[in-house]
């Protein structure tokens, strides 16, 4: 794993770490301590709990990123390069076995062995 990517899932896990009980707890101490008035509470929760899903979001949006730039770096194919190559190879295949029937039928084929 890189030292970039290892960095970003380190600050973004401290930042999905962030529980719905863990943000109530924490909003209802800065309301007794009187540093959160009491209406505001419910958009400050809120505002946490947002930016928390929006958090998870990045991250996981920045991990597929980098798994697929290692997939691409490990010269993996991807599902869709796969599909392609096996419809190219049923055409092949049908072609193939279209000249065989025909070469059959205008004589004997001996399987390009040597007699």
């Amino acid at each position: 794993m890189s030292d970039g990517l290892q960095r970003y899932l380190e600050v973004a896990s401290g930042l999905t770490r962030t529980t719905l009980g863990v943000t109530e707890r924490a909003v209802a101490q800065f309301v007794r301590q009187g540093e959160l008035a009491a209406e505001h509470a419910e958009r400050v929760f809120d505002e946490v709990i947002t930016r928390s899903i929006e958090s998870s979001g990045a991250l996981a949006q920045l991990v597929r990123t980098e798994v697929e730039r290692g997939i691409e770096r490990a010269g993996f194919a991807r599902s869709e390069e796969l599909d392609a190559l096996r419809r190219d190879l049923a055409v092949l295949q049908h072609r193939l076995a279209e000249r065989a029937g025909g070469s059959r039928d205008g004589g004997s084929h001996d399987g390009g062995a040597a007699s």
